[in-house]
């Protein structure tokens, strides 16, 4: 080993010692959050867990998870326990992703991925339907990214991936191969502002299919979605952040300004500067600012230089993709947060795609 390779050893050695640090760290948070969450917090853990209307089953998020939770026998355990081997699982997943060199630094991105650290740790201390979602994604980078040296079985083996992961668990997935293929289309075409593009016709192809759904269910997308959730707690605390469309969703020119209004209060939450006396979703707008500018900033990179990263350019199709639907369905601030934290690791490999890119088998 030569001198260079001898420093980099070290250097990597001092990210993967933060890395760890900052894990344990985050675990130590889960196991104690049963101390300082708010009770509103566990909602959805008391009904996974009680299963209040027997709803177990094999399809859908709420009766699967609620199976797994069961037969797994993790339903008997304490919260704090749960928290600890649910997120013990969860970070040593992210170390076999792979730590990027530099991660010690201060720097926005890091700072984006250390505050995620901390958001996954209070929102998957706990039983989640986040925790079998993000395993689910993790699939992607370190099963199909990394062993897969074919670049066209590794596209249609995440595309059927997220198929079979819409087919029994989270309907909403579907939407993401349809919308990833749509942005590959766009950007064979030559065009002056590709990401503009890619994005407008994102969302008029969220908005077509939810018309569609209407046309044929009698119901549009967010109507099912964001309008029941906040319709069931109007009176509740948890409604405080919630998305308020500027139109009723009862016409087709209602839901394509839902969509369109529910998107840009995901992933621009410029509007909820407002909260300025709470703190805690304050910061959630920060670190959605501050994700959404890094993503957008390396997806116009890798739409330049499609020859270059094959593989990061549809990781980055997909995550789009699903920041887009989340325009569709996700209720409140705290929730499009949560959801997120479901899809960290292709966040995580879109953030650091520079480095990820070099330890592909191509």
């Amino acid at each position: 080993m030569n001198e260079f390779d001898l420093h980099k050893t070290r250097y990597l050695n001092k990210d993967y010692l933060f890395f760890a640090c900052l894990s344990i760290l985050a675990v130590g948070i889960g196991v104690s959050a049963p101390l300082f969450l708010p009770d509103r917090f566990y909602n959805d853990a008391f009904i996974l867990t009680v299963d209040l209307y027997n709803e177990i089953g094999w399809w859908g998020s709420y009766p699967l998870t609620i199976a797994f939770y069961k037969y797994t026998g993790l339903k008997f355990l304490p919260y704090a326990l749960v928290g600890f081997l649910q997120l013990s699982i969860l970070f040593y997943v992210l170390f076999k992703i792979g730590v990027p060199s530099g991660f010690r630094k201060l720097t926005a991105k890091n700072g984006v991925v250390w505050l995620s650290f901390l958001l996954l740790a209070i929102y998957v201390s706990m039983p989640s339907k986040e925790f079998i979602n993000f395993l689910f994604v993790a699939a992607i980078p370190i099963i199909f990214l990394k062993k897969i040296k074919s670049n066209s079985t590794f596209i249609l083996c995440c595309l059927l991936w997220f198929i079979l992961f819409g087919s029994i668990y989270r309907l909403y997935y579907l939407m993401i191969p349809i919308l990833s293929v749509l942005f590959y289309v766009v950007s064979r075409i030559r065009l002056k502002n590709k990401l503009v593009f890619t994005f407008f016709i994102g969302l008029f192809a969220a908005i077509f299919m939810s018309l569609s759904y209407g046309f044929i269910s009698g119901s549009y997308l967010s109507e099912i979605s964001r309008d029941r959730v906040n319709d069931e707690r109007l009176f509740s605390t948890e409604a405080s952040s919630k998305i308020e469309p500027p139109f009723e969703v009862d016409s087709w020119y209602g839901e394509a300004a839902s969509i369109t209004y529910g998107f840009f209060t995901v992933n621009f939450p410029v509007n909820g500067l407002r909260f300025l006396l709470k703190p805690q979703i304050l910061a959630f707008v920060v670190w959605q600012l501050i994700l959404i500018l890094l993503l957008l900033w390396g997806y116009a990179n890798c739409l330049r230089k499609q020859k270059q990263y094959p593989r990061m350019f549809w990781i980055f199709h997909f995550t789009m993709a699903y920041f887009i639907i989340q325009g569709v369905f996700e209720p409140d601030l705290g929730s499009a947060v949560k959801h997120k934290m479901g899809f960290l690791p292709l966040i995580y490999i879109a953030l650091y795609y520079d480095y990820f890119r070099k330890n592909i088998p191509v």
